[in-house]
């Protein structure tokens, strides 16, 4: 993976001096993992749906890109660190759905996502990008895949070539 750096000086007067650092991701030769939780397919297959787009749209070529599924959102960490282990990506994507119910449960799954990918990453210098989504309610869940927030699955930013 290829990052362009583009370094500016601003002259604003709140700005003075400092340097902004805005990095282009040419990923032609990127190697991707996604690990997917089945837990919640309905949700989590549109939010696959969205990363594949937005991976396509910035270069990265479907061979390239390898989906591992696994039954939910808990084991995602597990398999990231086996994953890291073996060195043969540049970047690995969590995504999952866990939506509240009447018990802590969620909150200890969303946790327990959260902090496993964070160590693996730290630990490896490969990035990790959370994207388990922590939903309050199926309204919730349904505006973040798709609904009226846009799928969390897809970049924020929409790519510009």
């Amino acid at each position: 993976m290829r990052i362009r750096v583009q370094k500016k000086r601003t002259k604003t007067l709140q700005n003075r001096g400092v340097n902004h650092i805005r990095g282009s991701l040419i990923a032609s030769r990127t190697r991707i993992a996604i690990v997917v939780a089945s837990f919640n397919e309905y949700f989590t297959d549109k939010l696959l749906e969205g990363a594949l787009d937005t991976f396509r749209r910035h270069g990265i070529r479907p061979r390239s890109i390898d989906v591992i599924h696994v039954p939910g959102s808990f084991e995602i960490p597990l398999i990231v660190k086996r994953i890291l282990r073996r060195k043969k990506v540049d970047a690995v994507l969590t995504l999952g759905m866990v939506i509240k119910g009447q018990t802590r449960h969620f909150n200890h799954v969303v946790d327990a996502a959260a902090r496993g990918t964070l160590e693996s990453s730290l630990s490896s210098n490969i990035p990790v990008i959370h994207g388990v989504v922590a939903a309050e309610n199926m309204k919730q869940a349904i505006d973040r895949t798709g609904g009226k927030l846009g799928n969390k699955g897809a970049g924020r930013r929409a790519c510009r070539h």
